[in-house]
């Protein structure tokens, strides 16, 4: 992990202009293709979920605009982040569940699956996710083809780590489509910044090989 100093950083003048902000967020939806992908779990066996969830963390740890958090007014670099998820629970009610990212497909499905199997059977209170810096916080509304999303976030206390929500997917014509929506503290990334990772998570989404 690095630590930035503010004062320093290149981006001084905006982290200023942003942080002080009530809601110093932006959020970015758009529809993803993911039609190669989707055919290929399905031909393969393997979870759709756990296959895009890899495959877009693989993305935004390419990169270091999501992986920067914001902790006692200084910009934390981490090395690597992983994804807060959420899993169904007791009585239809969701748990919070963090994976460990690693870059070996395979390894990764194989926790993921012991991972939110424990998770199910968990209390919500027993929080996995213990406020850690180093996730990305993901959620799955696959019965809803939204167009727009706003997550919630302590206006009082506000914390910088991303938001990532993935949705219904649909047919059209020959192709599958995927809302897909992100949200990020401004003070650590522009849009500039999220259409390259965006842009990255749609190279990754149509090349399958790097699930093999």
């Amino acid at each position: 992990m690095i630590i930035i100093d503010p004062d320093k950083w290149y981006r001084k003048k905006h982290y200023d202009f942003f942080k002080n902000m009530e809601f110093p967020y932006f959020n970015i939806c758009l529809n993803m293709e993911i039609t190669e992908l989707y055919n290929f779990c399905k031909n393969s066996g393997i979870s759709v979920f756990l296959a895009t969830t890899f495959l877009l963390m693989k993305a935004v740890n390419k990169t270091e605009y999501l992986r920067m958090r914001i902790k006692n007014d200084k910009v934390l670099l981490f090395d690597i982040v992983h994804p807060g998820i959420t899993v169904f629970g007791k009585d239809g009610l969701y748990n919070n569940c963090a994976l460990e990212f690693t870059p070996d497909f395979k390894v990764f499905a194989e926790y993921a699956k012991l991972t939110m199997e424990k998770s199910k059977l968990s209390d919500f209170g027993d929080d996995a996710q213990n406020n850690r810096d180093d996730l990305i916080y993901m959620t799955t509304l696959p019965w809803i083809n939204f167009t727009a999303i706003t997550h919630p976030v302590y206006l009082k206390n506000p914390d910088s780590v991303p938001r990532i929500a993935c949705g219904k997917i649909t047919k059209t014509s020959d192709n599958f489509i995927m809302p897909f929506a992100l949200q990020a503290h401004h003070s650590l990334m522009d849009g500039y910044h999220a259409s390259i990772v965006l842009n990255d998570i749609q190279e990754n989404f149509n090349n399958i090989e790097i699930l093999r």
